[in-house]
């Protein structure tokens, strides 16, 4: 499913419209290696589950739950 919507609000207070910076805040082990990417995933160990984050000027656009 796609998420756009800033009212849904993710683990952690993730949500559409937050900046980059805010998110990296949020996953501050990862914060480093992901710094310049525009799509993270993010997930358990066993990739059973793993949400897609899309960054565009920054800002988060798009949730994606697989």
């Amino acid at each position: 499913a796609t998420i756009t919507s800033p009212l849904v609000v993710l683990q952690k207070g993730i949500k559409t419209g937050l900046t980059k910076s805010q998110v990296m805040k949020k996953f501050p082990k990862m914060a480093v290696a992901m710094a310049g990417a525009d799509v993270w995933q993010i997930g358990n160990e066993e990739r059973t589950q793993y949400f897609e984050l899309s960054f565009k000027n920054n800002i988060l656009k798009m949730n994606f739950f697989l």
